[in-house]
């Protein structure tokens, strides 16, 4: 059994007509890994099972063994979690860059089980992810202290790493950078699993999306959601069910896998540069050198992203277990986004309207919380999980005439970058406290606060001045458990 977490990194320098002080070295895709390296992160080395066909830049990472640490031993602590004494090791840290914008760091994690009983049962399957992604980590930082972190936390630290990391002269430059030039996205997994390690039960019991397609080829591949702490994960189970000992380099399943874990990465930055394009962070003048690699960045992703097979696998089907863009994108950051890239190319704006389309969505979730050091699993779907995880009230405030919601989508996804899902979810759950309060004066409280905190540099006297009089004038927003703390970190 083997566990990948990724951690897609978006770096949208190139799109920027001003210096941002980044390094050219070293050339992605184009790498020496006898030469080149990453500060922080390590040496450039040629992967053993060569890349992806048809996918630049996976052929050669950064070994990152520096970027990332665990606290504490994760073979032991990994054991005692699931109460075994299946070894386990941790068997790769790597770092991809492509030519554009993508870059992600993906760690993985072995379990041998060929000692205990087989196949896997839902609980341990639970737990390993569970466990896997609460590891205690360590993330340097070139400008200061360590981060301390559990895994699933560790995007951001790695993503200012990365930005320290290919700065030019960063001391002298630090005070001049960005966060939003390079942003993270939450992370995902992929768990594989060999021939008699899994029945299938988990995949089953769980409910997860299926894809029969793939049979053909000898692999199994299931999809869900994986929920608890307030987010959720996205998690696939790869099973190969035809490859023989040695053929590990050439099998289906390790093609799906890492087609998988790049459709993934491509997704999921094209999601965080649209965003930075609704916050009016990227410039879409015409014939400017930024727009311009910004337009030809959408084309060549939206192309890539549309083939309809990959390396000899069904692409299209692989994309049926990616939710592409609704989890990210609701029908006013949809309208909002096609309006501010109306200058652009019709032909690249036809394509990004046709794939940011609304979607039906019915995808399993699966939210495990810790009770009493037993785990409970409750099962949902994307229809209804922006209740349970996401923290998603905005059909509660549709056609609300007390909150201004173009104002509050902008603020939000300012705060979901900067600040993170669980700050930007504690805006929601006050939004939707206000709305249905029917309360004028604190809806105009609220709009004003969102309005001061969409602003690029939002002054926190006032931000404070405007939640103490929507606190006085709805006293039920100080009742809200670990609300009020989170809002309060905006202008601590």
């Amino acid at each position: 059994m083997h566990i990948v977490i990724q951690f897609p990194l978006a770096d949208v320098r190139d799109f920027l007509n001003v210096d941002t002080f980044k390094l050219d070295k070293p050339p992605w895709p184009l790498v020496n890994e006898r030469l080149d390296f990453v500060r922080h992160f390590g040496p450039v080395r040629r992967r053993k099972g060569g890349g992806v066909e048809s996918w630049a830049g996976e052929g050669k990472y950064c070994d990152a063994i520096r970027a990332i640490r665990f606290t504490e031993q994760p073979l032991r602590s990994l054991r005692k979690a699931l109460g075994t004494r299946k070894s386990a090791k941790c068997t790769f840290r790597r770092f991809f860059c492509t030519e554009s914008v993508v870059r992600r760091l993906e760690l993985g994690l072995a379990l041998d089980c060929s000692s205990g009983a087989l196949p896997f049962d839902v609980d341990f399957f639970v737990r390993a992810i569970r466990d896997t992604l609460e590891f205690p980590m360590k993330i340097p930082y070139a400008g200061g202290e360590p981060i301390f972190c559990q895994m699933q936390d560790a995007g951001k630290a790695l993503a200012r790493l990365y930005l320290h990391a290919s700065t030019e002269d960063f001391v002298e430059h630090a005070d001049l950078l960005q966060d939003w030039w390079v942003t993270a996205s939450e992370p995902s997994v992929v768990v594989e699993t060999e021939r008699g390690e899994f029945s299938w039960e988990p995949a089953s019991t769980l409910q997860a999306q299926q894809l029969d397609e793939l049979e053909t080829y000898g692999v199994g591949l299931a999809h869900f959601w994986f929920g608890g702490k307030g987010r959720s994960v996205r998690t696939w189970l790869v099973r190969d069910d035809r490859s023989a000992a040695g053929d590990g380099w050439n099998s289906n399943a390790r093609k799906v896998r890492l087609n998988v874990l790049r459709l993934n990465a491509e997704q999921s930055c094209l999601k965080q540069a649209l965003r930075q394009v609704l916050l009016k962070r990227i410039p879409l003048d015409r014939e400017t050198p930024g727009s311009d690699r910004f337009q030809l960045y959408l084309n060549d992703t939206i192309r890539k992203l549309e083939k309809r097979e990959n390396y000899g696998l069904p692409q299209e089907e692989l994309l049926r277990s990616l939710i592409l863009f609704e989890d990210a994108i609701n029908s006013d950051e949809r309208r909002s986004l096609l309006e501010q890239l109306s200058s652009i190319r019709q032909n690249i704006h036809r394509n990004l309207k046709r794939i940011t389309e609304e979607r039906q969505r019915d995808y399993p979730v699966v939210v495990v919380n810790k009770i009493e050091n037993k785990i409970q699993i409750d099962r949902y779907t994307t229809n209804n999980i922006q209740e349970v995880v996401m923290g998603d009230q905005y059909k509660n405030i549709t056609g609300s005439t007390i909150i201004n919601r173009s104002v509050l989508t902008d603020s939000l996804n300012k705060v979901r970058i900067e600040r993170g899902e669980d700050v930007a979810k504690a805006l929601e759950l006050v939004a939707d406290v206000v709305s249905k309060s029917g309360n004028k004066q604190a809806g105009e409280l609220f709009d004003s606060f969102n309005e001061e905190l969409k602003k690029a540099e939002p002054k926190k006297s006032v931000l404070r001045s405007l939640w103490d009089g929507l606190v006085s004038a709805l006293p039920t927003i100080s009742t809200m458990a670990g609300v009020a703390q989170k809002i309060a970190s905006l202008f601590a």
